[in-house]
């Protein structure tokens, strides 16, 4: 191969190069070789996903009994959600709106987790069942505690929540867990700045704590303007 041939090879390898690191949004043009437009995440959904997001275990001697990761659905998530739902499916005012209220009514009137669970023996992932072996619990930084008020399983082949909670996988089970927005006394919970989500049952107990909530926006009201 002569010298001017070899030249004209790396240039073309280092042009392929330049194409594939145009990110995160990529408008192919003649130039590489095709078109189109790939779509990345921003910073914005994940980072605040992760920092919302917790994860811990259950052993029993040396064993795994219950593997936990959950998410505080607070207004930062959710204000992160909202945006990055409506640019993903480019949604008009009417439906942007419309699914703000939705997670704005929601916030105001319960505290909300999404929950991944694993258990190496498939009937102990029965939290929605009146005989679960296991119990949730909610308390705050000032020892307030409430109770679900609901349990409900969520659809894990549904692509939407798979790339929007990408930590599930084939071997989680999927929940929503809301807790009373109030505490029967009439006090918001979430004193004391902190939250500890607590399950607890024949198989023991862990926690899950999210501390410094102000810094986290779950305690900022739903803020997100999704354009006109």
């Amino acid at each position: 191969m002569t010298l001017d041939k070899i030249k004209e090879s790396v240039l073309n390898l280092r042009a392929i190069v330049l194409c594939m690191l145009f990110i995160p949004t990529v408008v192919l043009s003649t130039g590489c070789g095709a078109k189109g437009v790939f779509k990345f995440w921003e910073d914005t959904y994940p980072d605040i996903l992760k920092q919302h997001t917790h994860k811990t275990s259950v052993h029993e001697v040396l064993e795994v009994r219950l593997m936990i990761e959950a998410s505080l659905l607070g207004p930062a998530l959710r204000n992160a959600y909202v945006k990055e739902y409506s640019k993903r499916f480019e949604l008009n005012r009417e439906d942007r709106h419309e699914l703000l209220a939705h997670q704005n009514e929601e916030n105001n009137k319960y505290v909300v987790f999404f929950v991944s669970t694993y258990t190496p023996e498939e009937d102990w992932n029965d939290f929605t069942d009146r005989d679960s072996i296991w119990r949730f619990y909610l308390t705050d930084g000032k020892g307030q505690r409430v109770e679900p008020l609901n349990i409900e399983v969520v659809d894990e082949r549904d692509p939407v929540i798979r790339d929007f909670y990408p930590y599930l996988d084939p071997w989680t089970k999927p929940y929503r867990i809301l807790f009373p927005r109030y505490s029967s006394d009439g006090v918001p919970m979430g004193q004391g700045n902190s939250l500890v989500l607590t399950v607890t049952g024949l198989k023991g107990k862990a926690e899950l704590e999210w501390d410094d909530l102000a810094e986290l926006g779950v305690t900022d009201p739903l803020d997100y303007t999704p354009g006109n």
